[in-house]
């Protein structure tokens, strides 16, 4: 009987692992589509800027720092919504498998997580600005 429901719960790990997964790369594609949209959105703006005097450097980093904020704040509100969604779907599992709760948090793999989403962010928004920043002007102020 303990064999078969450590084997279960092993089946169930390896399905969630592979979900988050999943669920990663899907973010990790949708995150560089809004960084790309939101830039191109604010071409005009940092057209703008750039007409009143700002130099390419200032305009990238106003925008790696807005894109940060912006990815950090997502990743507070998600954090706190994923962890209590986790240990109420956890809790539903480990009662329907009398089993013991188990929240413990792996900080290694938070960390990791996190950090490669503000890299993602950082790195996108500087090539996405950079690429932006090689226009003229003009170019920009006109929508090209």
């Amino acid at each position: 009987m303990r064999a078969n429901s450590v084997r279960i719960v092993g089946g169930i790990q390896l399905f969630l692992y592979l979900m988050a997964g999943f669920l990663f790369l899907l973010s990790f594609y949708q995150l560089l589509l809004a960084i790309d949209e939101s830039l191109q959105e604010s071409k005009y703006a940092i057209g703008v800027l750039r007409a009143m005097g700002m130099r390419k450097g200032q305009v990238t980093n106003l925008t790696v720092t807005e894109a940060l904020a912006n990815i950090i704040a997502a990743t507070t509100i998600g954090f706190i919504l994923g962890r209590f969604l986790s240990v109420v779907a956890m809790s539903v599992l480990t009662n329907l498998l009398e089993m013991p709760i188990d929240t413990s948090l792996n900080l290694g793999e938070l960390l990791v997580l996190i950090s490669i989403s503000i890299f993602t962010v950082y790195l996108g928004t500087k090539i996405s600005v950079t690429i932006l920043n090689k226009k003229k002007i003009t170019a920009i102020l006109k929508g090209d």
